[in-house]
């Protein structure tokens, strides 16, 4: 139904019940004529505005301001005789309303101008004062028409509040720590640095479109970035700058609660870079935060500073790298070569970085050198490059580090050459990061030797052995040894000089035996034409039952610990020693003589042993066997 409105308006010189009965008699008219009234609709709305615009907190005796906003929602009907009002604290000071209108200092009631409004059209006012309340300001506004007509109730009145907080005090503190330097500030030469950047927000109230800006040095190795929250942070080499992306929002830490999200209160930022190798320069970092919103005057007592900056002085470590290898002086073609790196740091600081290298010469084939954990081997240049070491110490202990390859041995001699290179080295003794050791192949025997025997033959010893070939073979020398250590020479056997037939050779060391020795060994010393001479392998023989008086071992076999009787000898101290067949000591005691004494073999491997006593004018070898 469309609605229509005869507008009938009494004359002003009318007043009290005339007016009445004018507009009764108008409405009354309409109502005649069968049309109805347009409905009207006044709305208030009251923002406070704080610390920001439309935000309900602010500083104590902060400039704060209530915006009071009269609108008619009618888009048809205008309405006359608007009547505002707008109720405050009394005693506020440095009140101004704007852009009509005045408040009372005592009641607090803000007075304003009788207006119309057209239909959609809204007034504004804005009273602005000084927030010296304690307990903050809070405001009520009401709206009336005398000619308002179906005006809902609802939204006549409003109101809104503003509470004091502290302010926000945005602050920033740069620090440095280094893994192995002495001093934070003084990081050395190659040395990764975790610079730590922390953006906070002390106050309570937000901090709003937060700018933190972080600058470091230019073209610096960056390992890694990290920043909580995660938002984008990037590092311009060219520049040095941190580009850190904005904050909407940083919270108050008054404001804290425990369902904030992580980062709602502080920004952190997290870089890693290495020192740069050679470069003395001090490294300056400098950073800042700034805001749209108003901070704590930094001469404010609490204020946290929003800048700081960081000076790093980067000092040379004092190493000293010494490197060795270490592997066979000689081994036949085909046989596996084993060689060790050794590093060590015999400085007073730590080196960093540290990369140990072998050099093959010549370089074996790919794929037939065993590595280590994280080596490489380049086939091309015979260089293996083993697991870099980030920090080798200079601490006893902990200042070595060893790495082991092998490859079967070449046709021809290799020559191993260990390097160790590092950041930095400032000991001025280069000459020890490098050092070679050459393994050559065994030099051709002129004789063949096909087989060397040794046996006892009752208290003889009888030596059995053949040669394949002979080359300037001028004779054989028998050695012969109680310990495998000290060898004499017992008899010689002419060579062939030079042959290609087999030839055969026999030597009996008549009564050895006697000599109560329960192990004899015996090599062959090959002499050449020219005088030069070599050795062959060792064999030992064993004497089961002879033995010389004074000394028992029992039970014999045994099967852990056995006694040894020197009940027969003269007191005194003597020397025993349990040795394997080839002369090597397993065990060594002091005794005292004229009594049994306990000997135990429980950490022996079953076998046969010789157990040598040695004494005043006593030397005796006796047989033992561990079951």
């Amino acid at each position: 139904m469309k609605t229509s409105f005869i507008p009938w308006l009494a004359p002003v010189a009318f007043a009290g019940r005339r007016v009445f009965a004018m507009l009764a008699g108008a409405l009354l008219l309409n109502l005649a004529l069968g049309f109805s009234v347009a409905a009207q609709d006044l709305k208030t709305e009251l923002v406070p505005n704080g610390h920001v615009p439309g935000y309900g907190k602010a500083p104590f005796n902060a400039p704060v301001s209530f915006t009071f906003t009269t609108r008619n929602l009618s888009a048809s009907t205008s309405v006359f005789n608007v009547v505002r009002t707008l109720t405050l604290p009394g005693q506020l000071n440095n009140v101004t309303v704007a852009p009509q209108g005045s408040y009372n200092y005592n009641t607090g009631v803000v007075s304003l101008p009788v207006i119309s409004l057209g239909p959609g059209q809204s007034a504004v006012t804005t009273v602005s004062f000084l927030l010296q309340r304690p307990d903050g300001v809070a405001a009520s506004g009401n709206v009336s028409s005398a000619t308002a007509v179906n005006d809902p109730p609802g939204n006549n009145a409003s109101s809104a509040s503003i509470v004091v907080r502290t302010a926000q005090n945005l602050g920033v503190t740069l620090s440095a720590s280094g893994a192995t330097s002495i001093s934070n500030t003084n990081p050395y030469h190659c040395e990764t640095v975790r610079l730590q950047c922390l953006f906070t927000n002390g106050g309570g109230l937000p901090a709003i479109s937060v700018v933190p800006t972080l600058t470091l040095p230019p073209n610096l190795n960056i390992v890694s970035i990290q920043r909580i929250p995660n938002l984008p942070a990037s590092y311009n080499p060219a520049t040095g700058v941190m580009t850190l992306a904005p904050r909407d929002t940083l919270r108050g830490s008054d404001e804290s609660s425990p369902s904030a999200p992580v980062g709602s209160y502080y920004d952190y930022v997290i870089v890693r870079f290495t020192v740069p190798p050679t470069d003395n320069t001090p490294l300056s970092i400098a950073a800042s935060v700034s805001s749209s919103s108003p901070d704590l005057p930094s001469s404010s007592s609490g204020a946290i500073p929003d800048n700081a900056s960081l000076t790093l002085q980067p000092t040379p470590p004092t190493a000293d790298l010494r490197t060795a290898p270490t592997g066979p002086a000689s081994a036949p073609a085909g046989q596996p070569v084993t060689y060790t790196h050794t590093t060590t740091n015999l400085g007073s600081n730590p080196a960093l970085n540290v990369t140990p290298t072998l050099t093959l010469t010549p370089a074996p084939a790919a794929g037939t050198v065993t590595l280590p954990a994280g080596a490489t081997y380049n086939a091309t240049t015979g260089v293996v490059t083993f697991a870099p070491t980030t920090t080798l110490q200079a601490t006893a202990g902990s200042n070595l580090v060893t790495n082991t390859i092998s490859f079967p041995m070449p046709n021809a001699p290799v020559t191993v050459t260990s390097n160790v290179g590092s950041c930095l080295r400032t000991d001025n003794n280069t000459p020890n990061n490098s050092a070679s050791i050459t393994t050559q192949l065994p030099k051709p025997l002129p004789v063949e030797l096909q087989d060397f025997a040794a046996q006892a033959q009752g208290s003889d010893a009888l030596l059995n052995w053949t040669t394949a070939s002979e080359l300037h073979n001028e004779r054989f020398e028998i050695e012969r040894s109680f310990d495998a250590r000290s060898f004499e020479r017992v008899g010689a056997e002419r060579g062939q000089g030079s042959s290609t037939r087999p030839t055969d050779y026999r030597f009996t060391d008549a009564g050895v035996g006697h000599q109560g020795h329960a192990l004899v060994y015996y090599r062959l010393r090959q002499v050449d034409t020219d005088g030069t001479a070599s050795w062959g392998p060792v064999r030992a023989v064993t004497f089961t039952r002879l033995t010389k008086g004074g000394a028992k071992l029992y039970p014999n076999p045994t099967p852990g610990r056995a006694a040894l009787d020197l009940t027969e000898l003269p007191a005194g101290t003597y020397q025993v020693r349990i040795l394997d067949l080839m002369g090597r000591q397993l065990g060594a005691y002091v005794f005292e003589g004229a009594r049994k004494q306990p000997l135990s073999v429980e950490q022996l491997p079953p076998g046969r042993y010789v157990v040598h006593v040695v004494g005043p004018d006593v030397n005796l070898t006796l047989s033992l066997a561990r079951e």
